[in-house]
């Protein structure tokens, strides 16, 4: 997972500071198909100097304010899901 959030994010998390949060069900369309998914969701911690830079799939990133967040201009049903208990556990 680490590896992952490196290569999409340039970020490099060390294990200690990733922390499970809950898993989503999911269903994906793909070439036609419904493929079952669950989704895993983790907390990273990452220092005050962290930058980001969009890599790989990402198309861009950026640092947010909790509160500007809006879980319904999210584009996945399971991300959406995620985001509200996420501010739900946090704001």
């Amino acid at each position: 997972m680490t590896r992952e959030i490196k290569e999409e994010t340039g970020l490099c998390i060390s294990p200690e500071h990733v922390e499970y949060m809950f898993s989503v069900p999911n269903i994906y369309n793909y070439s036609g198909m419904d493929i079952h998914t669950l989704d895993l969701f983790f907390f990273c911690r990452v220092g005050d100097e962290a930058v980001v830079k969009a890599a790989d799939d990402a198309a861009e990133l950026t640092w947010m304010p909790l509160r500007t967040l809006n879980p319904e201009l999210f584009g996945l049903r399971s991300i959406r899901e995620a985001v509200s208990r996420f501010l739900v556990q946090n704001c």
